[in-house]
């Protein structure tokens, strides 16, 4: 394995190597943490509270991914970010019981959609935003 540098990167340093592209770990944080800001910015969800910072429930296997994207925004934007994890279908339950969730990042898509059918969520603030296939090992 060996890291891979951005040849069209005009600006190489003294030495004459370039800057490293961004891996897809780093990018897919990026990417969630705009996710998180557009939507807790546009559609704050009905536990939004203006004295806090927003409440995420996100999937507990998201646990690394989810703490990731919570820094970059933080980073990016100076504000912080609550993180719950649990199962999918505890956050659901709780959400359906009034817990004051902001934003629900489900591994589950049968809990999100209960929660949809129940009016719990935002109808245009729902993205897909990551899957995943199980493929056999020979």
């Amino acid at each position: 394995m060996a890291r891979t540098t951005d040849r069209s990167d005009p600006d190489p340093d003294a030495a004459g190597r370039t800057a490293p592209r961004p891996g897809p770990r780093r990018w897919l944080a990026a990417a969630l943490a705009a996710l998180i800001a557009a939507l807790v910015a546009a559609v704050p969800g009905p536990g939004a509270r203006a004295e806090s910072a927003p409440l995420v429930f996100a999937a507990a296997s998201l646990t690394e991914a989810m703490t990731a994207v919570a820094d970059a925004y933080a980073g990016r934007t100076g504000d912080q970010v609550r993180l719950s994890f649990a199962a999918s279908s505890a956050l659901a339950r709780q959400i359906e019981n009034g817990a004051p969730a902001d934003l629900f990042v489900s591994a589950n898509r049968v809990w999100m959609d209960r929660l949809a059918a129940a009016a719990l969520v935002v109808p245009e603030s729902r993205v897909d935003i990551a899957g995943n296939t199980i493929l056999p090992c020979l």
